[in-house]
């Protein structure tokens, strides 16, 4: 069976090839992009199991990228797990409304992210952190 493929939308290149190191190393196959634009442009061309995207990125945003693939029949039940540093009620509201199917604000341990992402593939509750 092949593994779940996973793209990483993140503009802190570090943090990023860290996520996708920590998502390979638990059997997911993971991809990484800088920005909401490429974010899009990936799923409009490659298959995706999940979105692990950060809220605040230059140019599109990831609430942007969000309701944009809300909007999107082929893409509006895609599990969008949302990893930021945004802790704001209203930045979690405004992800909600946007349809996120999970919030979770770093730092977050590698062991909790991954039970998060598990859980997202298996159904489409709101999880928060």
């Amino acid at each position: 069976m092949k593994p779940h493929r996973i793209l990483v939308a993140d503009d802190d290149p570090h943090f990023r090839d860290l996520i996708e190191y920590l998502l390979r190393e638990a059997g997911f196959d993971a991809r990484g992009v800088r920005d909401g634009a490429s974010a899009l442009t990936f799923i409009a061309n490659q298959q995706v199991d999940l979105l692990l995207l950060d809220g605040s990125m230059p140019d599109i945003d990831g609430f942007e990228v969000l309701r944009l693939l809300r909007a999107n029949p082929q893409t509006r039940t895609l599990p969008v797990v949302m990893l930021t540093a945004l802790r704001r009620a209203s930045d979690v509201q405004d992800a909600v409304n946007a349809g996120v199917t999970a919030y979770v604000t770093k730092p977050v341990s590698p062991r909790d992210l991954i039970a998060r992402i598990k859980a997202n593939l298996r159904d489409d509750r709101v999880v928060f952190v």
